[in-house]
């Protein structure tokens, strides 16, 4: 039988890929519903906010670098047919308008939302994870459309030279069945991690108010001091995470260690390690002591400050890869300054008048690096003016150093019934928010309607972290379903 021919003018052909699927469970998740039972649509308006927004999300999630020309791209993969929404109904300006409104609203949306999907998909609101994230705008996409820019990750810490960016503080909770992101904080560029998880706190308060309590709030290193813990328990919380090291937790920790302490090996395994025979896995031991912060509150009726002071808990970890890692650098520093030290040695008697540089590459050599401490110098002549120097490694230091490799302070104010095991297991699961970063940043490729302003970058980030929100609850879903959700 002959192939039928396809009349041109009856037929057009579009890739439409993943948008059905797409369509059908942003639909439950309920994204548009949501939004717009929030923002009611205008009656003048062809489309509502949340049909707009579920659009982006489609387009974020099925096509992820671009999220220009979005009447283009719904053009290409039939937008129409799946939605129901003309490409043209897709311009700049009803984008720039919909980024406008969600970013005004996006306050009392968050909080909406969060509750929404936690009681439509089962999540248990009992321990998120906190962490936060740079997200940067730079452009270099003349090619594709003039004055395009691009959200992406780096390392570098210098705003100036990176360009245009901002902060994420995400809130992951995690319920064993899967990670959802229910929360998110725009945030300034320099908020350091413990305000930023204070502010989140007061925050989510607002939105659980006695729904839920107590919820535990993990957090990276920096996450936790006084003041944390101080709002923890007025706000009704309970926080989990590693201290930063200090010069009095440091000699808290040494006297510690010094008295035998009765470790405990604890039995979390990263996915990497567990993969390893017994004998070649790194592992982690633990002991607890109790631990009090002091935090100055001031008091309102009052002039001056009261302290108070807060019970918790101190895990002192002993962990065989950082130990490792830890030996590594040290050595590889202390073999750096020596071979400077010797060099410089080696070059003799300065010159008249050149004293004072050999003072201050020798200040400089011993201060690149925390391992300079280990060395003593005595100079040749005069110290002001000296006309050589000898430098000697003091072991006593060393072994001083050696005995903290591998070591670090977690503090919890999780009650005693919470066993050192659960507590660290819980600790480890903070990659997990890490790894969810990767839907928030690049490549993401975006025209200068989603820059215009301030406010529009906030709707972009409202559009991103529902994009993230989707996919984490299909992940969710294929958990639930899958006979081997890993495979």
């Amino acid at each position: 039988m002959p192939e039928a021919k396809r009349d041109p003018d009856r037929y057009t052909i579009k890739t439409v890929g993943a948008l059905p699927l797409l369509r059908s469970f942003l639909q439950r998740v309920g994204f548009a519903s949501l939004i717009d039972r929030t923002l009611p649509k205008d009656p003048q308006a062809y489309l509502s906010v949340g049909q707009v927004a579920e659009v982006l999300v489609a387009n974020r999630l099925s096509s992820p670098q671009p999220l220009y020309h979005v009447e283009e791209w719904a053009e290409r993969a039939g937008v129409e047919q799946v939605f129901g929404i003309p490409p043209d109904w897709l311009n700049d300006d009803r984008l720039g308008r919909v980024l406008d409104s969600l970013a005004e609203n996006a306050k009392g949306l968050k909080g909406d939302l969060c509750l929404a999907w936690a009681q439509r998909f089962g999540i248990e609101l009992k321990r998120f994870h906190y962490d936060l994230t740079t997200v940067w705008l730079q452009g270099d996409y003349a090619k594709e459309k003039p004055g395009a820019m691009r959200i992406e990750y780096t390392k570098d810490n210098s705003w100036e030279a990176a360009g245009k960016g901002f902060r994420l503080g995400v809130s992951t909770f995690d319920d064993g069945r899967g990670e959802v992101s229910l929360a998110y904080q725009p945030l300034d560029g320099t908020e350091h991690t413990a305000a930023a998880a204070i502010q989140n706190m007061k925050e989510l308060k607002k939105v659980f108010g006695s729904r839920v309590d107590p919820v535990l709030q993990v957090t990276d290193r920096a996450g936790v001091n006084a003041e944390v813990v101080a709002t923890a328990a007025l706000e009704g919380f309970r926080v989990l995470g590693p201290l930063a090291m200090n010069a009095p937790l440091k000699s808290l920790l040494q006297k510690a260690l010094a008295n035998n302490p009765p470790w405990q090996e604890l039995s979390y395994l990263s996915e990497r390690q567990a993969k390893k025979p017994g004998e070649q896995r790194d592992r982690y031991r633990a002991f607890e002591r109790p631990y009090e912060f002091e935090h100055e509150e001031k008091k309102e009726e009052k002039e001056k400050k009261e302290k108070k002071k807060y019970a918790a808990r101190l895990l002192v970890v002993s962990s065989d890869g950082k130990r490792k890692r830890d030996q590594k650098t040290r050595e590889k520093h202390q073999q750096r300054i020596e071979r400077q030290l010797t060099d410089l040695a080696a070059r003799g008697k300065p010159r008249r008048g050149q004293a004072p540089n050999l003072l201050r590459n020798v200040s400089r050599i011993l201060a690149s690096y925390r391992e300079g401490k280990f060395y003593e110098v005595t100079w040749e002549g005069s110290p002001e003016a000296p006309t050589g120097f000898a430098w000697v490694r003091v072991e006593e230091r060393v072994r001083e150093a050696q005995a903290m490799e591998g070591i670090y302070a977690v503090a919890t104010t999780l009650e005693p019934s919470y066993s050192m095991d659960e507590i660290f297991t819980q600790l480890k699961q903070q990659w997990r928010v890490e790894d969810s970063h990767r839907i928030l940043k690049g490549p993401l490729r975006i025209s200068p309607v989603f820059l215009h302003s301030p406010k529009r970058i906030e709707g972009l980030i409202f559009v991103l972290w529902l994009a993230l929100v989707a996919y984490q609850l299909l992940e969710r879903e294929w958990r639930s379903k899958a006979p081997d959700p890993k495979a």
